[in-house]
């Protein structure tokens, strides 16, 4: 006589208890795992943010950085631009020379005496 395939009862090595409890256990895996997925979402959220907080501040430093340094060829053309004045110009190549002067000065200063 042949059984359908849904009537035949299965018979297992392993106790009740123990299959309802792997059951269970099965159970809460795939329960949690919506939580575990959505905390790993969240955990790679914030470490994208702070990446990108970090290259933001990166940025905004070297913008600051072009905006406060200025080249002296730079600072005269827009002196002269700006003011038309030849007297101004002529001042300001003056403070600049004085100003490499005083730092050859400082280098000269802390180079240590040639011996022999």
């Amino acid at each position: 006589m042949a059984e359908d395939a849904a009537n035949v009862n299965v018979t297992s090595a392993l106790p009740d208890d123990i299959r309802e409890s792997l059951a269970v256990s099965n159970i809460k895996t795939i329960a949690e795992a919506g939580a575990f997925f959505m905390a790993r979402g969240f955990a790679d959220a914030t470490a994208h943010a702070n990446r990108l907080n970090i290259l933001a501040e990166t940025a905004m430093a070297q913008a600051v950085k072009g905006l406060q340094e200025v080249d002296p060829i730079e600072a005269i053309s827009t002196l002269k631009m700006l003011s038309g004045n030849d007297v101004a110009t002529t001042l300001a190549q003056l403070l600049t020379s004085l100003a490499s002067g005083q730092q050859a000065v400082k280098s000269a200063q802390t180079t240590p005496p040639v011996t022999a």
